[in-house]
């Protein structure tokens, strides 16, 4: 897991080999290929199953309750320094 951004190469972790995710629709054909070449594989989740990723489900919902229903941000730089 990358740890600050001199770990990331063009926003992706130098040392990630798998990409796991659901069927949603920013995953496209294209942005498989551009994780593929730089040696990163895709594993989609089946559809409508939550419990494969808990982890993530769980972050989301953690971000949502705790930032998104009591603050207003003013940019990306500012979202990024409250999460």
């Amino acid at each position: 897991m990358a740890r600050n951004l001199n770990d990331r190469v063009d926003g992706f972790p130098r040392e990630a080999k798998y990409l796991t995710h659901d069927r949603d629709s920013p995953f496209t054909k294209a942005f498989e290929t551009i994780l593929r070449e730089r040696g990163v594989e895709c594993v989609k989740i089946p559809a409508r199953s939550p419990d494969c990723s808990p982890h993530a489900e769980r972050f989301v919902k953690m971000i949502e309750y705790e930032c998104l229903n009591h603050l207003v941000f003013f940019g990306e730089r500012h979202l990024r320094h409250v999460l």
